[in-house]
């Protein structure tokens, strides 16, 4: 059943008929009805396993896992069908990883399937490596599907030491934002250690992305920034005020101040993000928000605290604006008058 459920990706897509060659861009279909079927041969990879026994089905899984790779790269290289064939590989990933979630598992299965597991993120890993920097989306976001479960100081260690590099790769070129969308997806769903491991080497690779000298892309800064709030919110206690103590000086750096000149519409979209930030963080970290600024230089302080003040002296204003014409509405007659008195007296 599975070898018939494969068949129309074997047909379809060129690269899985030679696995073992170096992948090579292949063509997706275009025509609908080929699609669909497609689809359909995803959708059964995953249903046919789900038939079985939980232990029973473990040897067919490889098979389905990489017609999901090998798919999945085709579409990062693009073609009409790409986005369509793209949710049917995450649906097809993400259904055998959930069936297969260790309270599903006895400990022996739960065993096999983490190596099942780890083969699979490097297999995907050597496909990502092998995809030009801008069309690595697809392929990052499955290699970290597959990698956040996996305990990062065990057999998968070099595993996320290699994912971790190919992050940095990314986040230090002009394609930033693939690496940062990718972070932003994964810190939440991977297990405590795992996002805490990748929290450790990715928030210095993260924070230079905000300093105001940095020529990151105007779309990179704002998810950076995510990034970094992101990173604050999955830190264990004990280091919230570390991470606070690098970020809040960046935020601040962000807050555009009127000595700055006239802030473009990236500048002062970015300007209001940090300054909610800092409002948010100073709420919810309370004490540790404190002790991060009491760390601050005299001019860091001195720009937090000009910052602060335009920001809601801008508000005040902007509320006051508001407050005048509600005001100036609420004054005008309700019976518009008619000032036309041409026809006046006329029969």
């Amino acid at each position: 059943m599975q070898r018939l459920a494969i068949t129309p990706l074997l047909i379809s897509v060129a690269g899985l008929r030679q696995p073992a060659e170096e992948p090579k861009a292949a063509l997706l279909p275009t025509d609908k009805q080929e699609v669909s079927l497609l689809k359909l041969s995803l959708r059964a990879l995953s249903l046919l396993p789900a038939s079985m026994p939980l232990a029973e089905s473990l040897p067919w899984i490889p098979s389905a896992i990489l017609s999901v790779q090998r798919v999945t790269h085709a579409c990062a290289l693009g073609g009409p069908s790409a986005s369509t064939l793209a949710e049917a590989c995450q649906q097809t990933a993400s259904a055998l990883l959930s069936r297969y979630a260790k309270q599903n598992l006895d400990e022996s299965t739960a065993a096999s399937f983490q190596l099942l597991r780890l083969s699979a993120a490097e297999a995907g890993l050597s496909l990502l490596v092998s995809t030009p920097p801008a069309q690595r989306s697809l392929m990052l976001a499955h290699v970290l599907k597959f990698a956040d479960d996996l305990d990062p100081q065990g057999a998968a260690a070099a595993l996320h030491e290699r994912v971790q590099q190919a992050l940095r790769e990314l986040l230090r070129s002009a394609d930033a934002g693939i690496a940062l969308q990718g972070l932003l997806s994964f810190l939440p769903a991977a297990s405590k250690d795992v996002a805490l491991e990748y929290i450790r080497s990715m928030l210095a690779e993260v924070a230079p992305l905000l300093l105001r000298d940095n020529t990151a892309s105007s779309s990179v800064k704002p998810v950076a920034l995510k990034v970094l709030l992101l990173m604050v919110t999955l830190s264990p206690p004990a280091a919230v005020v570390t991470v606070l103590s690098l970020l809040l000086p960046l935020l601040i750096g962000c807050m555009w101040l009127g000595r700055d000149g006239a802030p473009d519409a990236v500048q002062k979209e970015l300007s209001t993000l940090a300054h909610a930030s800092i409002t948010a963080l100073g709420k919810r970290h309370t004490a540790e928000f404190r002790q991060a600024v009491a760390a601050f230089s005299d001019e860091t302080r001195t720009r937090m605290e000009s910052a602060l003040r335009e920001a809601a002296a801008a508000s005040q204003q902007a509320a006051s604006a508001a407050s005048t014409g509600a005001a100036q509405a609420e004054a005008k007659p309700k019976i518009a008058l008619r000032m036309d008195f041409s026809s006046f007296g006329k029969r």
